[in-house]
């Protein structure tokens, strides 16, 4: 894209000083995928693993240096190996006329390297997560409660930091009413209620703009 080739200036949103390379070549990918699903009558889930390999891939390195006050990042191509798996289970745990409650489980994890000597961690990327949840559905009212584990992530390319790993505990609760021909929803909504210190690790901002801490919403 043209921001790849021709970026030569500051970039607020990722707060970088952004360098293009008009001789980038194009970038090519082969990909090897198999998923495995299983539906019951009372649990499903689902298990992608992947692998995928990537030529003259293109990605953002930063220098160490700074421009107008902003750290550089410059647009640069290796080939590199992605390596990933995506994990999702459901268990209905309680039904009635009305409605059920499901328990669910999650996890997902990548690894990338890029085909250099020396550090070949691909920069931004994620850490592995996991985590449990609980689905409510009865009538009118629909509530969940997720619970995830961000680990911290420690493969890092030159001149990115590390992240720490955080908990992530959400809340949701919706009710739909009748109103008129119509219907009202109704909700509340917390998240990030252990209040965690959360960094994204595939943020460029990461460093000195963390996530929201605990959030509540009400809405209608």
């Amino acid at each position: 894209v043209s921001e790849e080739l021709f970026s030569n200036g500051p970039h607020l949103v990722t707060n970088a000083f952004e360098l293009g390379d008009p001789d980038l070549d194009n970038e090519r990918a082969a990909n090897i995928a198999a998923t495995l699903r299983f539906d019951g009558e009372i649990w499903d889930a689902t298990v992608t693993t992947y692998l995928t390999s990537f030529a003259d891939f293109i990605y953002e390195q930063a220098t160490g240096n700074e421009e107008d006050g902003l750290p550089v990042f410059q647009f640069q191509q290796n080939d590199a190996l992605f390596v990933g798996v995506d994990l999702e289970a459901s268990l209905q745990v309680a039904q009635w006329e009305s409605g059920d409650a499901r328990l669910r489980v999650m996890a997902d994890f990548v690894d990338a390297e890029l085909d250099v000597s020396g550090n070949d961690n691909v920069p931004r990327i994620p850490p592995l997560r996991y985590g449990v949840g609980v689905e409510l559905n009865s009538g009118f009212i629909n509530a969940t409660l997720d619970y995830v584990h961000v680990d911290d992530q420690n493969d890092v390319s030159a001149g990115e930091l590390t992240t720490s790993d955080y908990d992530d505990l959400s809340v949701y609760v919706g009710a739909t009413l009748p109103f008129g021909d119509r219907s009202l929803n109704l909700f509340v909504a917390g998240k990030n209620l252990t209040d965690d210190e959360q960094r994204s690790h595939t943020s460029f901002i990461k460093d000195f703009a963390p996530a929201p801490g605990r959030t509540i919403e009400l809405g209608a």
